[in-house]
């Protein structure tokens, strides 16, 4: 993915963000209208359907990744 947008895997997150801003993408889960109440609804759903994830998925893990999507953070 990193190749396809012309850019080094360590950069990939902030290339991401930069595209959706580009294109007028909601700036996290907050701006879709998720409250900061519902992180912890979340990660229950994602332990609970055991995604697939490249690390080890664990509730510390979830709660922090969800939690910077809801600030919209990469």
């Amino acid at each position: 993915m990193a190749a396809a947008m012309d850019t080094v895997s360590e950069e990939l997150p902030a290339a991401i963000w930069s595209l959706g801003r580009s294109v007028g993408t909601p700036q996290g889960l907050r701006a879709i209208g998720i409250s900061e109440s519902q992180i912890e609804q979340a990660v229950e759903a994602a332990l609970a359907k055991g995604l697939t994830s490249p690390r080890p998925l664990n509730r510390s893990l979830a709660h922090r990744l969800l939690e910077g999507a809801w600030r919209g953070m990469s």
